[in-house]
């Protein structure tokens, strides 16, 4: 039953990785579409913004690598 934990866990950490990776599009977007409407934004609204797409990106990295490392120990402890 081991592995079985194991193997749901790798897959949870790859679905974050998956929405972490998706979340720098919609915070682009939430930047993006104010400035197409003429409307202004402030300097705050944008470093959270920014700020917001480095920590997805940097936490759709550790995801991705833990779930990889635990799916690919799975087929060798067999």
């Amino acid at each position: 039953m081991e592995i079985y934990g194991k193997i749901r866990l790798s897959v949870f950490f790859l679905l974050i990785a998956i929405i972490m990776g998706v979340l720098p599009c919609v915070m682009a977007y939430q930047i993006i579409v104010p400035l197409i409407h003429g409307k202004q934004i402030t300097e705050n609204y944008l470093l959270f913004r920014v700020a917001g797409v480095l920590i997805a990106l940097i936490l759709q990295g550790v995801f991705y690598g833990r779930g990889l490392d635990l799916s690919m120990k799975q087929p060798m402890e067999h």
